[in-house]
């Protein structure tokens, strides 16, 4: 009679809760398994589960202390303190995230209420907010597609050099706002064991994984990635990110299991959406207790399986086979063939990761055997392939190289190329070959000067350019500069620059180069780009005579009536533009600087407003 009475007051509570709900409960929501958070009450006391060391899992008490109310959009979050587990002296710990907590209901029965997931930076006490499970529910862990990247721009408006240049401009202050304020509850950071690397290594990849929810800790090797562990509520759920000659794996914890369906970590990972990315159990090495955030030390087992979602809630998958990865192998030597090795790594498919990964495991495999040159040069080659076999290839010379201008050099056309406007390709392999030398090839642009100034269509202008190499004498090059046979009389300026001044001019002058309106120009553009190097002097003659583009293609000499036509024809792609001639010359360092040579074009061979002899008259003569 007793057990009868206890399952009628659960009926009852549970058609309460129901009635006030907000939202339809999701399908998978059992309430003889679960509890929702309108039955949550101040005061009531459960317990957790989380494994903080090896692969046991551990229980600790927990206390309700209140339910933050519209924590979120329509969503509300349970204040608990937690005690045992040496929590009182850690307090909330990062790699805890998804630890399922049970409350005690009126009837005494422990019902899952969801997933520790948010603390306070600096706390003093073991406080926590938890993800209620009748949210995590609605994850869908089902393979999706990739929802449409929002409104095309117009035709030929879109430009890789100025998306490239504002996702640049978002690099130099990534990572800059990823720490929370102290008085913020927020989410528990996602802690990515790092083995492979030392310690200074992973410190200068941390802006860029930080900015991404993940907090890099130099760990050194641990677990054993073929051991078969399972994944249940409150062991560990481990995402190897990148696997091979550098592990980088992100651990959190379990919430639930049902029906060959996972969930875990009571907040987003990226929050990026359908994702497919392998999930694992693992072990704990340690937990760190940190002033500022303690954290965990884990590692991933074989795969059980592949996280399909990835929410503000959590994220979800299915118990099964592991996605592919991503295989990448950079071939490492020095000049002085001191060293000559192969590195080979095999990182997750994902829009937001791979170009992160690839960038990671690029500066590892530099400097895996021994720590860079203070002053250094690499010169790089590589090559891309993607999910529909096209293919990227990149070459180019760098200068004392760090994490973010490899992640600029390299990571970015990745990045490009699987976010854009015009559909999503992700990155099937990776192959590159760099040489490293001692001592930085660079070289600033000091001045030019030519004997004359006054030339015909079609001569070549020499000139002198003065550059001063790092740590060495000035090098005095002679240049060459053909001029257009076509070129009307008139002044101009001849442009000598690095790469960087080139291309700001490029986008001026030539705005329609590096557009794209379908996703063969993106790669089309892509590989022009590449194929401009920064060891080299760009040169540059702007002509005054307007043209006009239609799409990525140039109309220079088209009749003044032809050219009002089209630009007055309505179309969207039609830009007008001042051509210009350009010559790119190898150089022996990475320039730096611009000079700027006046000089004036006259069939005749005179300088405006002379009376100068023609000079090829006078040969003649």
């Amino acid at each position: 009679m007793r057990h009868v009475l206890k399952s009628l007051l659960t009926l009852i509570l549970l058609v309460s809760s129901i009635a006030f709900a907000a939202t339809p409960l999701p399908p998978a929501f059992d309430p003889e398994r679960h509890m929702l958070v309108s039955e949550v009450k101040p005061g009531m006391k459960g317990y957790g589960l989380s494994v903080f060391f090896g692969s046991k899992i551990d229980r600790f008490d927990v206390e309700v202390l209140s339910i933050l109310r519209n924590f979120g959009p329509k969503s509300d979050v349970v204040l608990i303190r937690a005690t045992g587990a040496n929590l009182e002296h850690t307090g909330a710990i990062a790699g805890m995230s998804g630890s399922p907590i049970y409350l005690t209901d009126e009837t005494g029965k422990s019902r899952l209420i969801g997933a520790f997931a948010y603390g306070w930076p600096m706390m003093k006490d073991p406080l926590a907010g938890v993800q209620p499970i009748e949210y995590m529910l609605t994850l869908p862990a089902e393979k999706q597609e990739f929802a449409a990247a929002g409104a095309l721009p117009p035709a030929g408006k879109w430009s890789l050099l100025s998306t490239l240049a504002e996702r640049r401009k978002a690099l130099q202050t990534l990572g800059q706002d990823a720490v929370a304020p102290p008085l913020q509850l927020t989410r528990l950071a996602v802690p990515l064991s790092v083995s492979g690397m030392s310690a200074s290594q992973s410190g200068q990849l941390s802006r860029l994984f930080v900015a991404a929810g993940l907090t890099p800790m130099q760990a050194g090797g641990g677990g054993d990635i073929d051991k078969q562990i399972k994944l249940e509520p409150g062991s560990v759920m481990a995402v190897p990110l990148l696997a091979g000659d550098i592990d980088m794996t992100a651990v959190g914890t379990c919430t639930e299991v049902l029906g060959g369906k996972a969930y875990g970590f009571g907040h987003p990972f990226t929050g990026t959406g359908p994702i497919e990315l392998p999930m694992c159990a693992g072990e704990i090495q340690g937990v760190i207790a940190n002033l500022v955030t303690s954290f965990k030390l884990g590692s991933a087992s074989r795969a059980v399986g592949t996280l399909l979602s990835d929410e503000s809630s959590g994220v979800a998958g299915r118990l099964g086979a592991a996605p592919p990865t991503a295989p990448i192998q950079w071939k490492v030597r020095y000049a002085d063939g001191s060293l000559d090795r192969i590195y080979r790594f095999n990182a997750v498919i994902h829009p937001q990761f791979t170009p992160l990964l690839a960038s990671a495991a690029a500066y590892g495999a530099l400097s895996a055997s021994r720590e860079l040159p203070h002053y250094n040069t690499i010169d790089y080659r590589i090559t891309i392939v993607f999910s529909d076999d096209r293919k990227v290839q990149l070459a180019d010379r760098m200068v004392n190289v760090d994490p973010m201008s490899l992640f600029s050099a390299m990571g970015m056309p990745i990045s490009v190329a699987t976010e854009n406007p015009f559909g999503r390709i992700l990155v099937k392999s990776i192959e590159g070959e760099v040489e490293i030398k001692d001592g930085a090839a660079t070289a600033e642009l000091l001045h030019a000067g030519t004997s004359r100034q006054v030339y015909r269509p079609g001569e070549t202008v020499k000139f002198f350019a003065t550059l001063r190499p790092f740590r060495s004498l000035d090098v005095v090059r002679e240049l060459e500069f053909v001029l257009p046979a076509e070129i009307p009389d008139g002044s101009y300026t001849l442009v000598v620059s690095e790469l960087a001044r080139f291309l700001a001019d490029e986008q001026t002058a030539s705005p329609f180069r590096f557009t794209a309106a379908k996703l063969d120009d993106i790669f089309s553009a892509i590989n022009d780009l590449s194929s401009l190097r920064s060891d080299a002097l760009h040169l540059r003659l702007m002509q005054n005579s307007p043209g006009v583009a239609v799409g990525r293609s140039s109309l220079p000499r088209l009749p003044g009536t032809h050219r009002q036509m089209l630009l007055a024809s309505g179309r969207s792609d039609v830009v007008a533009y001042m051509p210009s001639t350009a010559r790119h010359v190898p150089s022996d360092w990475v320039v730096s600087g611009a000079v700027e040579l006046p000089i004036q074009v006259n069939r005749k061979g005179r300088s405006a407003g002379t009376k100068q002899p023609d000079q090829a008259s006078l040969a003649d003569k």
